[in-house]
């Protein structure tokens, strides 16, 4: 099984290529791609940069062009649900766009894109080991809602209306239900980890550069060890 992990930024990257062997790279429409092996897994990283059209383009060439078997999008979000702490991770049941309304132009809901449910739904068979793996490591990671949307949200008042509108929501970011999407067109597994940076208020900006790089390492950490039983999952060879 070949494996595509996609993550936004430089800082989280860096974790993972420095655990591969047997290492290539290649370049396609700027976006670095890296080829390699750790402990056996054929991977594919890419640093797909920020924002939803970055993370669709990026998902796309993994499948298309390096026809990976399943994508993980790991990386950070603000931590919405209660008591959810910083550094703590949030593993996608679904997925929803924030920022999405076409309620006006037929018979859709907030959220919803035409074409699609409302919801993307992660792998459920990847979410139990990523799960089961969380725990064996002593990893505090809930299971939940995570919403996205083209806005770094650092508004107690925004964090609030996405609570209302979207029952549940865990975490919000802005990649997870872009590379959800692409996954549910192609027909391949996915699942989204994202890693509590700050927690949407109005210290959103504070918080987010001082912890995003312990958050990824937790992030890393969890699917880096993942890894073996990833791959006793049957892909399409």
């Amino acid at each position: 099984m070949k494996i595509g992990i996609l993550v936004p930024m430089a800082e989280e990257i860096g974790l993972y290529q420095a655990e591969l062997s047997a290492v290539s790279t290649e370049t396609i429409a700027q976006i670095e791609f890296t080829i390699g092996l750790y402990q056996g897994a054929e991977l594919v990283l890419a640093q797909s940069g920020i924002g939803k059209v970055q993370a669709a383009i990026t998902a796309t060439m993994l499948f298309d062009h390096f026809d990976v078997d399943m994508i993980i999008n790991s990386g950070s979000a603000a931590g919405v649900a209660p008591n959810l702490a910083i550094g703590e991770l949030v593993l996608s049941d679904r997925l929803v766009y924030h920022d999405v309304d076409v309620t006006r132009g037929g018979n859709y809901e907030l959220g919803q894109i035409p074409g699609h449910g409302l919801y993307f739904k992660a792998d459920q068979n990847v979410l139990k080991i990523v799960s089961a793996t969380a725990e064996k490591l002593g990893l505090k990671t809930i299971n939940g809602l995570i919403a996205t949307g083209d806005q770094f949200v650092a508004d107690p008042n925004r964090v609030a209306a996405i609570k209302q509108e979207f029952s549940g929501v865990a975490a919000v970011e802005m990649e997870g239900a872009a590379v959800a999407q692409v996954a549910a067109s192609f027909g391949k597994p996915f699942l989204i980890i994202r890693a509590i940076s700050d927690n949407g208020d109005d210290s959103a900006t504070v918080n987010f550069d001082e912890f995003v790089v312990q958050a990824g390492k937790n992030a890393a950490h969890l699917l880096l060890t993942a890894l073996p039983a990833l791959q006793t999952l049957k892909g399409d060879d």
